[in-house]
């Protein structure tokens, strides 16, 4: 039995998308003020060149200024997203499943108490060309009540030649969300007709 998709539940899956760009920003800073202020002190209170460890705290508060500028920056567009998301301005195209992939990408961020440059990634790709992160999230569709799933059970349930529903904010195609049409089922007023485009071009 398929599972109703609602205006509401694309909106919840999208705000958490629009969260977590601006969370991946703050740690890409965090991972750099962190090490530096702990090399600063180490630097300066038990080695004899302190102005080494000067240099570290001059580089964490350059870290901790750019963190607080683009926080601001990254909340402003964060509302304007969330905006964007609650108008329902984003399109539904339907899409057939590829292959899924896990990848390595240049991203700094925090794991445990050490700064990584890189990160492991798992993308949907689709034949259309298109594609898309899965988000590291705990639970997918967290408001529904038959298929809430983590990406594990999103990676499982998924197979090649599947069709999905590719929500995606126009304008930015990094947030976007997929629903399986095995499990989920879009109603025709859910969006626009002209929102809802068979997909047609195919990838041999």
């Amino acid at each position: 039995m398929k599972e109703k998709v609602t205006l509401d539940n694309i909106k919840e899956d999208l705000e958490k998308i629009v969260g977590l760009k601006s969370y991946r920003t703050s740690e890409w800073r965090i991972s750099f003020i962190l090490p530096f202020m702990l090399i600063g002190l180490i630097e300066t209170f038990y080695f004899k060149y302190r102005w080494i460890g000067m240099a570290f705290f001059v580089g964490a508060i350059y870290h901790a200024f750019q963190l607080s500028r683009e926080s601001k920056q990254n909340e402003k567009k964060r509302r304007e997203l969330a905006d964007a998301v609650g108008r329902g301005d984003f399109s539904i195209s339907r899409q057939t499943l590829s292959h899924i992939a896990t990848e390595t990408i240049y991203e700094p961020n925090q794991s445990g108490s050490h700064g990584r440059v890189s990160k492991d990634i798992k993308c949907f790709y689709f034949l259309s060309g298109i594609s898309w992160r899965v988000p590291e999230v705990d639970v997918h569709y967290g408001w529904s009540k038959e298929f809430y799933m983590t990406s594990s059970g999103l990676d499982n349930t998924s197979v090649k030649g599947n069709e999905f529903y590719f929500v995606t904010l126009k304008g930015h195609h990094d947030i976007s969300y997929i629903y399986n049409t095995n499990m989920f089922y879009v109603e025709e007023n859910t969006v626009s007709d002209e929102a809802v485009n068979e997909e047609k071009e195919e990838i041999i």
